[in-house]
């Protein structure tokens, strides 16, 4: 069944959600948390990540860039600082890549993010997640559609919404299990590991204003696709051709082992939390 998460931020104008309720009948397993944007910490970023952790529910930061803001290191830096040391069994930092250019070049653009990129690299020693869309990076007013082979090992979050923005919730796994993969920018092939499928959601359970809702690219034995090549190249040993048989599901099954999860070698929520924390080995899809 779907693996069933929110991201959220404190323009959504929540306050304290019902994480309880979230969890119990939302079906929430993680949740993406704004910590900056530019260099201006989300307000109650430090506040979900006590209350989430106080539960127990998997959670990560983004920071959202903003082109022609001080200078893209300087934002990566802020959000360094401000999410501190990170739970390695969730997922790193995310980069959200979307939104006007602010007088920058396409070309220029991307040199911001892979800037941003290199910073958040070196300190974590992973690439972060990166948040965008296929709309935006092929769009000649987003990133025109530019090769970037460099930000081809980041961890893909993709939006894609599939119901208009500020629809009623969707949050049954069932429900949720049928939707249609996101497509993905070029640079990343079919590659997906987090699908924003909905914006600006209302109703879902435990939230008095809008979330947006996100699901896990859960991945098991029989799949063959781009996503498959990610997993591949975070375990040794492996072949990177996107075919997940039995090979790689023995590989997975030791790398749960490992880690002390259980070894069913089906990739789910905490074996690809974890395996966002292994440096990759190749850099295309």
């Amino acid at each position: 069944m779907a693996t069933i998460g929110i991201d959220i931020a404190s323009v959504d104008g929540n306050g304290t959600p019902d994480w309880g309720k979230a969890q119990s009948e939302g079906h929430l397993r993680f949740v993406g948390l704004r910590a900056v944007y530019g260099t201006t910490v989300d307000t109650w970023y430090a506040t979900y990540v006590n209350q989430l952790d106080a539960r127990g529910i998997p959670h990560f930061p983004y920071l959202l860039l903003i082109p022609n803001l001080d200078t893209p290191e300087a934002q990566a830096h802020k959000a360094l600082d401000v999410i501190g040391t990170l739970n390695n069994h969730y997922f790193p930092l995310a980069l959200d890549v979307e939104g006007d250019r602010r007088g920058l070049t396409a070309v220029q653009w991307l040199d911001w993010v892979t800037r941003a990129k290199r910073v958040i690299e070196a300190a974590l020693g992973v690439p972060p997640l990166i948040y965008s869309s296929r709309v935006y990076w092929i769009d000649p007013d987003g990133m025109n559609n530019l090769p970037a082979p460099e930000l081809a090992d980041c961890t893909p979050w993709w939006k894609y919404y599939q119901w208009a923005t500020r629809s009623p919730a969707v949050y049954e796994p069932a429900v949720v299990d049928k939707l249609s993969p996101p497509p993905a920018p070029p640079p990343w092939g079919n590659s997906w590991i987090l699908d924003q499928f909905a914006g600006d959601a209302v109703g879902y359970p435990g939230f008095k204003s809008t979330v947006d809702t996100d699901r896990l690219n859960v991945q098991k034995q029989g799949d063959s696709n781009d996503s498959v090549k990610w997993i591949q190249r975070r375990l040794p040993g492996l072949t990177i051709d996107g075919a997940f048989g039995p090979k790689t599901t023995e590989a997975v099954k030791t790398f749960q082992t490992a880690h002390k999860l259980t070894a069913d070698g089906i990739a789910g929520l905490d074996t690809e939390q974890l395996l966002a924390w292994v440096k990759p080995r190749t850099s295309s899809p």
